[in-house]
């Protein structure tokens, strides 16, 4: 009996390729990865724990006791989060980064094109192009005047029903109306899981039919290439970047 790096589930080696608790990769690295492997695991532990705190939120008194959806308690979301989105003249960045491309693609309504571009941004924002993927602290250290360009463009262009704080607004509110509630049951919400399972990047919807602050989630669907189930923690951070500056 072997015991994942990670979260300590036991495993059998040749039954299984990816934890099933936490779904880091099981197979064996060659040698000459292994100091990189190492690095990861360190990582990738650090976020585990991270998320078992997310699972592990306190009881919340009930609010409100009616099955009204979170986001029509306090008014439409769409309605709301349009008042306070302005049009973008200028796009301003602090890393000189260029969001033409990304409000050509919204205008559009590209919506996964979008997406992946905002990935590409974020990436560039936080200078992170070269290793390819957001790690927590890239994302507590983004620039919060990128961090509005982008919000912004998702909330004019989609009318309110995509965005960083859309997103965060629907946590906000389900925190506010369930004695408890955990990122997997966010992730139902959002429509990014379906039938206890999270999807996988194609699966998403990339269209308005979609939940109420579907995208963007490129960002978090590749931050941990090699251990999927961890990357929703980012989403989290996001937030409370969100809340650093003051969004």
């Amino acid at each position: 009996m072997y015991l994942c790096p990670i979260c300590q589930n036991e495993y059998l080696p040749e039954n299984v390729s990816f934890c099933s608790v936490c779904g880091w990769d099981l197979t064996p690295c060659p040698p000459d990865f292994q100091d990189r492997q190492t690095q990861h695991v360190a990582w990738a532990r650090r976020i585990w724990k991270k998320l078992q705190e997310l699972e592990q939120i306190p009881n919340i008194n009930y609010r409100n006791t009616t099955s009204q959806s979170p986001v029509d308690q306090e008014g439409s979301t769409s309605q709301s989060l349009i008042v306070t989105s302005t049009r973008l003249g200028r796009l301003h960045s602090e890393r000189k980064v260029n969001y033409t491309p990304l409000r050509n693609l919204l205008e559009a309504r590209q919506w996964r094109e979008a997406d992946e571009e905002t990935t590409r941004v974020m990436l560039l924002a936080a200078q992170r192009e070269k290793v390819g993927y957001l790690d927590l602290y890239a994302v507590r250290d983004f620039p919060c005047t990128d961090l509005y360009t982008i919000n912004q463009l998702w909330l004019e262009y989609s009318r309110g029903h995509f965005g960083f704080s859309v997103q965060k607004r629907i946590w906000e509110s389900l925190m506010n109306q369930k004695e408890s509630i955990s990122e997997t049951a966010f992730g139902d919400y959002l429509g990014w899981r379906k039938e206890g399972q999270w999807l996988d990047y194609d699966e998403l919807v990339f269209d308005l039919r979609s939940p109420q602050g579907h995208l963007p989630v490129g960002f978090a669907w590749w931050v941990v290439w090699w251990c999927i189930a961890l990357s929703r923690v980012v989403v989290f951070e996001v937030f409370e970047r969100l809340d650093s500056c003051q969004l």
